[in-house]
């Protein structure tokens, strides 16, 4: 698998150490690509992240709470990214709700525009938290360090 780096960010994703490079895999074989499952409702950010992230991730996004878990149910994807403010419930319930059915096997990443939501998402146990705008390393770097992580 040939491996490209980004810059590890925990704030949206650091570590004590401060920012470190971390691993992303590039295009990957259809068989081995770890399975992303999105919330997010703006259909201009969710067809980009379908863009950027599809050469190495299956990627299915909803835009509805109710729809992401149903295809949660089927897919079970190796990661979620979950925004926030969808139109019929917020991430955290809903993220919150699928790991009290299903465990918490499944790592989250929240992504949100409203800063002040991060200490909540993170207190529930999602993986990383990152604040509209953020950028397509900070995201795969949070994705493939959930990935490892699990």
């Amino acid at each position: 698998m040939a491996i490209s780096t980004c810059l590890d960010i925990r704030g949206a994703c650091s570590s004590e150490k401060g920012p470190r490079l971390c691993p992303v895999p590039e295009s990957q074989p259809d068989l081995a690509r770890p399975r992303l499952l999105v919330a997010e409702d703006d259909p201009d950010l969710a067809q980009a992240l379908a863009i950027l992230l599809g050469d190495a991730y299956d990627v299915s996004i909803r835009d509805r709470g109710r729809d992401f878990a149903q295809s949660f149910e089927v897919e079970r994807p190796d990661v979620m990214v979950v925004d926030y403010q969808l139109p019929d419930i917020n991430g955290l319930r809903l993220v919150e709700s699928l790991w009290r059915r299903h465990g918490r096997a499944t790592p989250a990443i929240m992504i949100s525009a409203y800063s002040n939501r991060r200490e909540a998402s993170i207190e529930a146990g999602f993986e990383a938290f990152l604040h509209k705008p953020y950028e397509a390393q900070a995201l795969a770097c949070a994705i493939e360090r959930a990935i490892r992580a699990h």
